[in-house]
């Protein structure tokens, strides 16, 4: 679902790379659900370099610093369990 996004924003437009950033936040989970750690933390900050250009703004309905910051303590501590999105808003960006 998220890779049919992805490819309908573009694939290379701001929208597709946030839409990849997505997709390597949850190949990430993935991976680090399965036990593969190196993995889910080279895909996290894959992802989270995607997303960073959208610091600071809620973008395509999600707060993009408070995903980041969930993102990166889930690194820090898995206990915490995985990022969520949260919808905040259907505002365009």
């Amino acid at each position: 679902m998220l890779e049919g996004l992805w490819h309908a924003a573009g694939r290379t437009s701001p929208r597709a790379w946030f839409v990849q950033g997505i997709i390597h936040v949850a190949a990430a989970n993935l991976n680090l659900f399965r036990g593969n750690v190196a993995a889910g933390r080279r895909q996290a900050r894959r992802g989270i370099d995607r997303l960073r250009p959208h610091a600071g703004q809620i973008w395509m309905g999600i707060d993009v610093d408070e995903f980041i910051g969930e993102v990166e303590a889930y690194l820090a501590d898995r206990s915490k369990g995985p990022a969520l999105i949260e919808l905040k808003s259907f505002e365009e960006p």
